[in-house]
């Protein structure tokens, strides 16, 4: 049943059933509470998703791969870096490898919490160590330094991207252009070049492209 509800995103369905376990003093395992971590998180429930994925952890069980995935997902979207953090050491303990996925959450959460040099150095740990970054790896690191207000540090990984051949997407180029704002500062000559650069590269450019440009 609680499946069920992960494949129907009844997320909160899925925490009732996980309750209801307990309370009949049933022992939920790992899949039980993995299915409910990945259920809130796949409904954007962050919070939740941490709550389910901390009941895992206080219940002695090993999470697997789905909830670490899950849990660091939810880690990206509310800025929980020292989770983050905690998680991918606990998987390197237990000499799980992370994906990708995993790696790419954890530069959200450092990005989320301003610690952009630390997002930086996680993606220079991909490009040392592997698994190769991808175009969301760059998004991920680009977004942490603008939002930091270091825009010159968001182009250059942006610039990075390009020189080493990753594809970028509507989302990097339209972070890179955002970029040139930050801190109150008009680098519209920059923008105007990323647009160019952006339709070179055949990605098209949507509203969220033009609004920036304005």
């Amino acid at each position: 049943a609680v499946d069920a509800c992960r494949r129907g995103h009844a997320w909160q369905r899925a925490v009732e059933l996980l309750g209801e376990m307990r309370a009949c003093s049933a022992r939920p395992d790992v899949v039980s509470f993995s299915t409910t971590v990945v259920a809130c998180d796949k409904a954007s429930q962050w919070e939740s998703a941490l709550v389910m994925f901390r009941q895992l952890q206080e219940a002695a069980l090993i999470p697997d791969q789905a909830s670490v995935s899950a849990a660091l997902g939810a880690c990206a979207r509310g800025g929980s870096w020292e989770l983050a953090v905690g998680l991918m050491g606990e998987m390197e303990e237990r000499r799980v490898h992370p994906d990708l996925f995993c790696h790419n959450g954890v530069i959200s959460a450092l990005g989320r919490s301003l610690l952009w040099e630390r997002a930086l150095q996680t993606l220079a740990g991909l490009q040392q160590r592997g698994p190769a970054p991808d175009a969301v790896s760059y998004n991920a690191a680009m977004a942490a330094c603008s939002d930091a207000q270091h825009w010159q540090q968001s182009l250059q990984v942006f610039t990075d991207l390009r020189r080493r051949g990753v594809r970028p997407s509507a989302v990097t180029f339209n972070t890179a252009i955002t970029a040139c704002w930050t801190a109150g500062e008009d680098h519209s000559d920059i923008a105007e070049s990323l647009l160019s650069q952006m339709k070179e590269a055949k990605v098209k450019p949507g509203v969220d492209t033009y609004r920036t440009m304005l």
